[in-house]
């Protein structure tokens, strides 16, 4: 008998192990939104060491850049919202179907 291997190598990350329930493409979501903040230091350094820190257009640059990246993170939090809200619909769904198996259950062992 063959065992599945999981896509992500990730799985001792309890963030990625949780996110991997959701899918591939939230899992991809996360890791962006983790690597963004490094992705952005490294290229104001390397903005800085080509230009130098007084040039105003690195400065302009450098708010660009953290302008996109907070949209990057708005965006992801309102995704964020609606999957917990899909969620919680689905987690009621679910418990009011385990009440009536639970329902059931009682029925057909009180019959019996």
């Amino acid at each position: 008998m063959t065992q599945a291997h999981s896509t992500f190598d990730l799985h001792d990350d309890p963030l990625i192990r949780q996110a991997a329930l959701y899918g591939p493409e939230f899992v991809n979501h996360m890791l962006t939104l983790r690597a963004l903040p490094q992705q952005v230091t490294e290229t104001l350094a390397a903005a800085a060491s080509a230009t130098g820190h007084q040039d105003h257009r690195l400065r302009t640059h450098a708010a660009e850049e953290l302008r996109t990246a907070q949209n990057l993170v708005y965006a992801r939090q309102a995704d964020v919202a609606q999957t917990r809200a899909i969620l919680a619909q689905e987690e009621a769904a679910l418990n009011e179907a385990m009440t009536n198996l639970n329902q059931v259950i009682d029925y057909l062992v009180k019959e019996s």
